[in-house]
């Protein structure tokens, strides 16, 4: 836990490069902190939701117990310093990070900026988000400013990590400076920061769950929503955890980009036969899409057909290539059927009387799985997945195994569980059973 104050004077041993070689030359470096502040974040689940979430349906994303912790630190001294005990140290003269911001950079000349001076990936995420913070508020430090990353997050839970890094870094500088972020403003920057400097997809909705949720809450969210919805408890001795699950498969991430395409084209064809906007998917009830639009979809269309009949304006948001097969039916139809289960648990938790909320949590976990297995049918899970699935299926809430679910991306997969607290260790045992004796659990 960090706990330094102001107006105090720090010795430390500093390395005389930007960031870190082989061999660096060591010196002793004085400085005096002017003001510190600190600011904290958890890490994040996708209970429901998944990619239909980026499509306008709504999200139900839930807390970690783990989080990342940010010291942020005006000193003495002329450097603009990003340091983590896990990852390592990056500093560069800070002239050239105020200048930036004194001439109102772009995204780019800031994305720029940071392959410039070199800065280690782990780095970006706070980095990114201090040039928008100080872009914003029109603020910059007398002299030195340092950011000291702290996380018990595990590198493995993907963009829940970085998210984590972008939330505590802009909470630490709300303190440090006064100057505070209204409504999701705080969320819809660390968005920012995200797709425009470092140029990785973040829907707002996962920064705003890390942000404005609450432990042992379901957060439900829609993208782009300027006031987060009221986290909804979840019922005592339940909880939700998750495992990483890599998907090696080398196809994976086309297969979630043709599925998340084929949504948009879905929209678009479905706007057509309904005659209505439908530009999010809350627009448009199960029922509604199941009697009058699902026959009216193709099972699937290439690219270049779809391109033809509409125009430019209609389909310039969605990454279409000419010689692509897009499963629209299949993959419109979970993106409503998941606004759906979305809705569904939302409203169990929130309307049902307290004393059999937790006999809701069986039908939670039901809703899970079948998500998941939607999710599956497009090509999104893998054999060891969907085994590990079908036994918390069959054991069932008896065992205290209510439901789960793969989300994610390729490289960053996790599988998210709702659980009884008591049965940790039988999911344990499972998880282990399948991924091999390392697999960890993360709450």
């Amino acid at each position: 836990m960090f706990s330094l104050a102001t107006d105090q004077t720090l010795f430390i041993r500093i390395r005389s490069s930007r960031s870190i070689n082989p061999k660096p030359q060591s010196i002793l470096k004085v400085i005096r902190i002017k003001k510190s502040a600190i600011g904290s974040a958890p890490g994040v689940f996708d209970f429901l939701g998944g990619i239909a979430s980026q499509s306008g349906c709504l999200a139900l994303q839930s807390q970690t117990q783990s989080k990342t912790t940010v010291l942020a630190t005006e000193g003495s001294d002329s450097s603009l310093c990003v340091t983590s005990a896990e990852l390592g140290r990056f500093e560069t003269p800070i002239d050239s990070f105020k200048d930036l911001i004194r001439k109102g950079a772009s995204h780019q000349q800031f994305a720029d900026w940071l392959e410039e001076c070199e800065s280690p990936g782990w780095s970006r995420n706070a980095l990114a988000c201090l040039a928008l913070f100080s872009t914003r508020f029109q603020w910059l430090p007398e002299s030195g400013l340092s950011l000291a990353i702290n996380t018990d997050i595990g590198a493995n839970q993907g963009i829940g990590r970085a998210i984590s890094f972008q939330v505590a870094t802009l909470r630490a500088l709300e303190k440090l400076t006064k100057h505070y972020f209204a409504d999701q403003g705080l969320a819809l920057l660390a968005q920012e920061a995200s797709e425009k400097i470092l140029g990785k997809v973040c829907s707002s909705f996962i920064p705003a769950a890390s942000a404005y949720g609450r432990p042992g809450c379901l957060s439900p969210l829609h993208e782009g929503e300027i006031k987060p919805n009221p986290p909804i408890e979840l019922p005592k001795g339940v909880t939700i955890v998750g495992t990483p699950c890599r998907l090696d498969n080398s196809e994976m991430a086309s297969k979630r980009n043709i599925a998340l395409s084929a949504i948009g084209i879905g929209k678009v064809l479905a706007q057509n036969a309904a005659n209505k906007d439908v530009d999010r998917i809350t627009s448009l009830s199960l029922s509604k899409y199941i009697q009058s639009i699902e026959e009216t979809l193709p099972i699937s269309i290439d690219g270049k057909s779809f391109l033809e009949r509409f125009t430019s304006r209609e389909t310039s948001s969605i990454d279409i290539k000419d010689d692509t097969q897009y499963p629209v039916q299949q993959a419109f139809g979970y993106a409503v059927a998941e606004n759906y289960r979305s809705g569904l648990a939302s409203h169990i938790l929130t309307n049902l009387a307290h004393n059999s909320k937790r006999q809701a949590v069986t039908l939670l976990g039901e809703l899970m799985l079948q998500s998941h297995a939607s999710y599956s049918r497009l090509g999104l899970s893998d054999s060891r997945v969907d085994e590990l699935i079908g036994k918390i299926r069959d054991q069932g809430s008896d065992q205290g195994l209510f439901g789960g679910r793969v989300t994610g991306t390729a490289r960053s997969s996790v599988i998210v569980f709702l659980i009884d607290k008591k049965s940790a260790k039988r999911l344990r045992d499972l998880v282990k059973a399948i991924f091999g004796p390392k697999q960890t659990l993360t709450l």
